[in-house]
């Protein structure tokens, strides 16, 4: 969530309303088990629509 709510103006700009994969690396503070830091893994995958057979 930390990452779509710091990054979600470039994130729409990138996907707009389309689905999209991704995978997130998340640091964490080993006292509070809050996140410290979220960095994307990899580019953003967008998701064709399928085509109706």
């Amino acid at each position: 969530m930390q990452l779509l709510a710091n990054d979600l103006n470039a994130l729409w700009g990138q996907v707009g309303d389309r689905r999209f994969s991704t995978l997130v690396g998340v640091e964490y503070d080993p006292e509070t088990s809050e996140p410290q830091s979220v960095e994307l893994l990899c580019p953003l995958y967008r998701h064709d629509e399928e085509a109706s057979s």
